[in-house]
């Protein structure tokens, strides 16, 4: 019965190709596979039932592995044998315990050598890695860590033997085809064509000598570049005048207003001395008003005392002098003159 495993197998795949996951039910496919299914045997029935079913029950994890087998071998792989890929997937994650190692290693045999060596070393590589991860998505991680991956990685000496076996039989096949003589031609015994001579070479001429042309001289460099422009010159003497003429002007402002500073401080003690005198007068001449029966005018006590000042110079207050005097010490060439007129 081991050898007719391989057989099961290939039956379960055609069942596989006809169950449409859209469109049927499982319990009534089943059914109807189970009578068309020409077996007496309960027990070989029994396994390629188990198997469909649990590739159905168990799709979404399955095709999560076969897709991406298909993507990293795509070009090499038929769409028409993915059925085979899912069931060898099937028996390698769920029933390698059940079957054992030999049936399993007769229904690899049975199939594609080359097809079942790649699918098997895809999926032992990436057993620990990404497919472990997937079924950790899918169930819950201790489960799928305790009841697949251990006991898979338990089989992994086991798979490298198994592995060894598909390249030498894959070898084997191309041994064996290789040994397969083809038609050897032979040639035609035709006659064999004389050599030719092989010509002299002709002496070669002696190169004639290079001609170098004579290049005009190039005129020199003129002395106006080395030299600074005139303007530059021009503008620098500019400054100096302009310099000069600042400090110039700069050293006759300081005199002039340091000339008249001097006179100024005469003319103001002067003037304080007229002011002091003209209160005093003031003064003495309000006493004596005030001291007669009927009070004079300002005329009047002007005309007495003969202090009757003139329309050009009325008399000031002690203030409005001083502010007469700031003005004047701001512009001195004005001062001198009036303080003058003022002391005569």
């Amino acid at each position: 019965m081991a050898s007719g495993y391989g057989s099961l197998a290939k039956k379960a795949i055609v069942l596989l190709d006809r169950f449409s996951a859209g469109r049927q039910c499982l319990d009534e496919f089943m059914e109807d596979a189970s009578k068309d299914l020409q077996i007496t045997d309960a027990l070989q029935r029994k396994f390629i039932l188990d198997v469909v079913s649990g590739c159905i029950e168990h799709k979404k994890l399955l095709d999560v592995v076969i897709n991406a087998f298909y993507d990293q071998n795509g070009r090499w792989l038929s769409r028409s044998d993915r059925s085979q890929f899912v069931i060898i997937c099937y028996l390698a994650t769920f029933s390698l315990d059940d079957l054992g190692l030999q049936r399993f290693s007769d229904i690899i045999k049975s199939l594609d050598i080359r097809n079942m060596h790649k699918f098997l070393t895809f999926f032992f590589t990436n057993l620990t890695t990404w497919i472990q991860g997937e079924c950790n998505s899918i169930y819950d991680a201790a489960y799928v860590e305790e009841s697949w991956i251990d006991p898979l990685l338990r089989w992994r000496p086991e798979m490298d033997i198994l592995l060894d076996q598909l390249v030498k039989i894959s070898h084997g096949n191309q041994v064996k085809k290789s040994l397969i003589k083809a038609t050897e031609p032979q040639e035609f015994s035709l006659t064999k064509p004389k050599p030719k001579p092989v010509p002299e070479p002709e002496p070669e001429p002696e190169p004639e000598p290079e001609h170098i042309p004579q290049q005009e001289k190039s005129n020199p460099v003129p002395k106006s570049t080395y030299k600074a422009p005139k303007e530059m010159q021009v503008i620098k003497e500019i400054k100096q005048k302009n310099h000069q003429q600042t400090v110039a002007a700069a050293i006759r402002k300081e005199e002039r207003k340091a000339k008249p500073v001097m006179i100024q401080d005469e003319t103001v003690l002067a003037l304080r001395k007229k002011l002091e005198e003209k209160e005093l007068e003031l003064k003495t001449e309000r006493l004596k008003q005030t001291k007669s029966k009927k009070p004079q005018t300002s005329e009047q006590a002007a005309a007495q005392t003969g202090t009757h000042t003139k329309k050009s110079l009325p008399v000031k207050t002690w203030e409005e002098v001083e502010l007469i005097l700031e003005r004047h010490l701001q512009d001195p060439p004005y001062v001198v003159p009036q303080l003058k007129s003022f002391k005569k």
